[in-house]
């Protein structure tokens, strides 16, 4: 056996293999090669394998680090034994991992197609889960990336930049195209101030394409002079005028801002309330008891002390535990937040669910606050009477599904079911006075003394949208004359289109010969008998169950179907809240938070829209049969 045989058995060899190029050796590594970088691998062979290590060491971390545990444990086995021991070891190795030829395959250089794909979804993740830019520079994201292709190199923050920039763009202009399908528009618009205390005007969209009902973001823009009206209506026909939207607007949804209501009235734009905001008022009205105002104090006093205090709460922890053995996990207190519907509820309704088990732990800590039988028992009343409010603000505040057309009936059933709760104690007694007489202000009157209302039935919008829903028709109309005042609306557009149908057939029956006139082919016009007549037989067919979609479902009203059918996009896409823009606040607290309170407003704007838009984009992709979003971010789909 001679020395050269003897060095070729190192381990090191296995990345490498030797040539002669010009009668000079030299030894190539095959790592380099797979990876179309030969020349990098290309080096000079003396009979030493120094330099092969000193070069996996430096470019090959990840191969060296796994040769330098093989080459240790040959070592360690000792010279007798060390031929044997690595014919073991590259039998095992043979036998175990995949050839040597597989491997190097598997480090190709990653095709244009997948690359673009897999920016494209680092993209998606960046909006989607409101990442900062900065993640691409976290060193454990950039090693986890590594340990998933060691091939791609992760985007610099630059870069990503670009990447999101195009993706907007594309984003934006499928969305103005798509916006432009609808027949109707509604929209929400309201203001917040981000961490930085920067206040921002967001608009969200709402419309109906193909029966389906679509929610989008428009814009998300800086208010940079005074938030009064003739400001913020200048800063809204701006972005409905870029939009191409603003001869399709139908409804705008807010809050009860006294700017933002006189913003709609310069807009001349039909606005409803927020109905969220409206029973949350009403809730507002009833905590105004002076009984319970001090038990409900009591509560947040309990909850703040069991949040503050780690004893406390690991104590009340093993208390529940010990109660309850089929308990997984201890259930916490619950906050009351002054902005958040239902919050007030949420608390009670935990701290009753809590109740031996707050009462134990007070049995040994004589010194907190504590809750009477009293307390409970007006609590319990009470979670009695808000029930109703919180199942009828649930209902309104979906955006996946219509809710405008259901804000009458639930507001009603609402009402009649708060009149069934019978409280026990005198206190849950006045309180459903209260609530009862909140409900009646705040949705049965135009004008109430105390605060913002509506009369939900007087609104020509919200009857409309009921009447035509055939979830609801008419009946849950609580005066008999709004129902009349709603089929006389839908009657004088159902006319009018009669009369443009008839007028146009009988510019093309003048043309005809003259034996025509009077025959009965001669007209097509439907009499108003008979519009009476189509109304009276969808009034008096069986109404569709709640869960039924009213988009989906014909209206039997025979030739003037699609009639009701434009009536329906005009008023049904509407959200019964403000939620929309209420959640987008929540999103924005992620967007504008400690890693990123510095972002500028292009790029809030361009993740805020991104976040809302990208899933509209994404589904729209799958419905063309593109699976893998292997798109160029320079292509043009749109």
């Amino acid at each position: 056996m001679n020395e050269s045989e003897s060095r070729k058995r190192a381990l090191c060899w296995q990345f490498f293999r030797k040539e002669i190029d010009n009668n000079v050796p030299f030894t190539q590594c095959l790592l380099c090669e797979a990876s179309n970088d030969a020349g990098t691998g290309k080096l000079r062979y003396n009979g030493a394998t120094s330099s092969m290590n000193t070069h996996l060491k430096a470019i090959h971390q990840e191969e060296y680090g796994n040769y330098v545990k093989k080459k240790q444990r040959v070592d360690d086995s000792g010279s007798e034994s060390s031929q044997s021991t690595i014919a073991s070891s590259s039998s095992t190795i043979a036998s175990s991992q995949p050839k040597i030829s597989s491997f190097l395959a598997s480090l190709r250089p990653i095709s244009n197609a997948d690359l673009e794909n897999i920016n494209y979804h680092l993209a998606y993740m960046i909006c989607s889960d409101l990442q900062p830019f900065s993640l691409v520079e976290d060193e454990g994201f950039v090693q986890f990336c590594r340990a998933l292709n060691p091939k791609y190199k992760v985007p610099s923050r630059k870069t990503l930049q670009k990447h999101l920039s195009s993706l907007y763009r594309k984003v934006l202009s499928f969305m103005r195209s798509h916006i432009q399908q609808a027949q109707s528009i509604a929209v929400t618009t309201d203001i917040w101030k981000s961490k930085s205390n920067r206040s921002y005007l967001t608009t969200t969209a709402h419309y109906i394409v193909n029966n389906e009902l679509f929610n989008c973001s428009l814009d998300t823009i800086p208010i940079t002079k005074d938030e009064t009206a003739d400001s913020l209506a200048r800063m809204l026909e701006e972005i409905f005028q870029a939009w191409a939207i603003r001869d399709k607007l139908s409804l705008m949804v807010t809050d009860n801002a006294a700017n933002v209501i006189a913003t709609c009235r310069k807009l001349a734009i039909h606005r409803v309330p927020c109905m969220g905001h409206l029973l949350n008022l009403c809730v507002t009205d009833l905590v105004k008891n002076g009984t319970f105002k001090t038990t409900f104090k009591k509560c947040k006093q309990i909850v703040t002390e069991f949040r503050k205090s780690g004893p406390m709460k690991l104590e009340l922890d093993r208390i529940q535990l010990e109660l309850e053995n089929d308990l997984a996990k201890p259930l916490n207190l619950i906050g009351y937040t002054k902005t958040r519907w239902n919050s007030r509820l949420a608390m009670i309704e935990r701290i009753l669910k809590l109740r031996q088990s707050l009462m134990r732990y007070w049995e040994i800590d004589k010194d907190s606050q504590r809750l009477t039988e009293t307390d409970f028992n007006i609590l319990t009343d009470f979670s009695k009477i808000l029930s109703p409010l919180a199942e009828a603000t649930n209902s309104l505040s979906g955006k996946k599904y219509i809710t405008i057309s259901s804000v009458i009936p639930i507001i009603n059933c609402t009402i009649e079911a708060v009149k069934k709760v019978e409280p026990e104690t005198s206190t849950g007694k006045v309180m459903k006075n209260s609530l009862s007489t909140a409900l009646k202000n705040r949705f049965k009157s135009e004008y109430y003394s105390g605060g913002v209302s509506l009369d939900i039935e007087e609104d020509q919008f919200l009857r409309t949208a009921t009447y035509i829903d055939p979830r609801f028709k008419a009946k849950f109309f609580d005066n008999s004359d709004n129902v009349e005042n709603v089929r006389d609306y839908i009657h004088t557009k159902l006319a009018s289109s009669a009369n443009s149908q008839s007028s146009a057939l009988e510019q093309d029956e003048s043309r005809v010969e003259s034996i025509w006139t009077n025959n009965k082919y001669s007209s097509r016009s439907t009499t108003i008998t008979d519009i009476n007549s189509m109304l009276t037989q969808y009034e008096t067919t069986p109404l569709l169950s709640p869960a039924s979609d009213p988009l989906v479902v014909g209206s039997n009203f025979g030739s003037y179907s699609g009639e009701l059918d434009k009536l329906k996009q005009r008023f049904l896409c509407g959200p019964a809240t403000s939620v929309p823009s209420e959640s987008f606040f929540s999103s924005a607290e992620y967007i504008t938070g400690d890693r990123r309170n510095c972002i500028s407003d292009e790029n809030l704007n361009l993740v805020a829209f991104l976040h809302t838009n990208l899933p509209i984009y994404r589904d729209q992709l799958k419905k063309d049969g593109v699976k893998n979003f292997t798109l160029s971010f320079d292509d043009e789909h749109y």
